[in-house]
């Protein structure tokens, strides 16, 4: 689900579903704006002014989608075709 509101949000909190996993917290430098799940272990989040970022919370490895100046506004992603819409564009996810 995308958030619903323009709230800056840090530390995170990732937690496993069924404990298989350990919980994490990204660091609290980072500081997002909208988030959205892939899947169970893929979190997709924004940092306005920066770029589109994938978190995945098994490797707990963060790589880079977008970079830019850009707001990247989250607004959906499909999970059929992978394609993540923000502001008024849309990209395929590859992972």
């Amino acid at each position: 689900m995308v958030a619903e509101n323009d709230e800056r949000k840090n530390n995170i909190n990732v937690r496993c579903k069924n404990g298989e996993y350990p919980d994490n917290t990204l660091d609290d430098t980072i500081i997002i704006n909208d988030y959205i799940w892939a899947d169970d272990s893929h979190l997709i989040y924004n940092i306005q002014g920066k770029g589109i970022y994938m978190y995945n919370a098994i490797t707990r490895n963060t790589s880079t989608i977008l970079e830019g100046e850009e707001t990247y506004k989250i607004k959906g992603y499909d999970r059929t075709t992978k394609t993540l819409q923000y502001d008024e564009k849309s990209v395929i996810i590859k992972f």
